[in-house]
């Protein structure tokens, strides 16, 4: 999960305000979407702090100007060994790998880490999944400032899946896969508390703030190819039920990313097509939705998309969205208010579609934007984290 810079007053994905009518906004994506490019001399790379234990981040979140957090993996450089997830501490001296997750599994033949989110430098959360030989054992990291706490609370069963965090002030709320079932569950401070459990649902993306959460992902009546986009939103932290909300016809398709700026501006993406419903290799077309408030609409993106993966914003003029193109490396759009800009760079995309992925954050309190994944190719990868100057 991104988050939004600290100088907003509000970041959750809301609906519209029930306290009376409010004016009409406008939709992005009503003026011409520019096609245009940043030099790459804007990016500045971070390099690792001491050995570099690690092959690429999955996922990224700034703390503070020189501070934060990423989540990835790591793997010996000889055919068929195992991936193994790890944690990034990113740093005023550059990033370093501090934990490898073998070390809290070592039961696990396989670990991996899918998502971290953060509330200042004293508070994150991080969520991850290590396999057994016949089960899954999905996993929780809090950090308390001092040391990162496990939980699993789903358990070893098969089949299942960890696939977002958010933080809301004190409140973390993580979605799971298991079976052809969603659980969205929700830390009360103590423990965590399964919220929801839905069939047929594929919860991807959660955010979450002032009470409210909001989910992204893809709902199907039967196979995976019957897969169509959906959004929920759960109006506050008091209520169970999650409420879907009414999309454009879109298709078959899967949003992956979702990120709330204030109560009428709310951007979620993905793909359509069956490929990430599916787990298989290749991508369908790249699918931006907005709300204003009132309704979700789709909104083009000039140039060729790819799979888009990583969405944050400094604020409503200030937004940005990572695509990868197998062999294209990634690029970049920016969303200014009125319309969005291509970007390129050459940051290499992992060689196999499916696992290609690129991270986006924000620094909290500016617009200066870090980019992660990894560059180069099979067993030769490494972890790249770029700050846009």
């Amino acid at each position: 999960m991104k988050i939004i810079g600290a100088r907003l007053v509000c970041l959750v994905m809301l609906v519209a305000c029930t306290s009376g009518p409010r004016p009409p906004i406008a939709t992005p994506g009503d003026r011409p979407a520019q096609d245009g490019q940043v030099p790459v001399a804007r990016w500045d790379r971070i390099e690792p702090d001491g050995v570099q234990l690690a092959k690429s981040v999955t996922d990224v979140v700034a703390t503070g100007r020189d501070d934060g957090w990423a989540v990835g993996y790591h793997y010996a450089e000889v055919e068929d060994e195992p991936l193994d997830g790890v944690l990034v501490r990113v740093g005023l001296r550059g990033w370093r790998a501090v934990e490898r997750m073998d070390k809290r599994f070592p039961r696990a033949e396989q670990t991996s880490m899918r998502a971290v989110d953060a509330h200042g430098t004293g508070y994150a959360w991080a969520v991850g999944n290590a396999y057994l030989v016949n089960d899954v054992v999905p996993f929780a990291l809090r950090w308390d400032g001092i040391a990162w706490h496990t939980l699993t609370p789903l358990g070893s069963k098969p089949d299942q899946q960890f696939t977002d965090v958010a933080i809301d002030g004190p409140r973390a709320v993580l979605t799971a896969l298991r079976g052809n079932r969603s659980l969205l569950l929700s830390w009360n401070g103590e423990r965590l508390q399964r919220l929801v459990s839905e069939r047929g649902e594929r919860f991807e993306s959660v955010a979450a703030r002032g009470g409210r959460t909001w989910i992204a992902g893809g709902q199907s009546p039967g196979t995976c190819e019957q897969t169509r986009p959906a959004v929920w939103h759960r109006p506050t932290s008091q209520t169970a039920a999650l409420e879907p909300m009414r999309l454009p016809e879109l298709g078959t398709g899967m949003l992956t990313q979702i990120l709330q700026i204030d109560v009428a501006n709310v951007w979620a993406v993905g793909e359509r097509g069956t490929g990430t419903a599916c787990d298989h290799d290749g991508h369908g077309t790249p699918l931006v939705l907005h709300w204003n408030g009132t309704v979700w609409q789709e909104v083009p993106l000039p140039g060729e998309g790819g799979r888009l993966t990583g969405i944050t914003a400094a604020g409503p003029n200030d937004v940005w969205l990572a695509g990868v193109r197998d062999g294209h490396g990634v690029s970049l759009w920016h969303y200014d208010g009125r319309s969005w800009t291509r970007e390129a760079m050459t940051f290499e995309a992992d060689l196999e579609w499916a696992e290609s992925r690129a991270a986006l954050t924000i620094v909290p309190g500016t617009s200066q934007l870090w980019l992660a994944g990894s560059t180069g190719r099979d067993f030769d990868r490494h972890v790249a984290i770029y700050r846009r100057l």
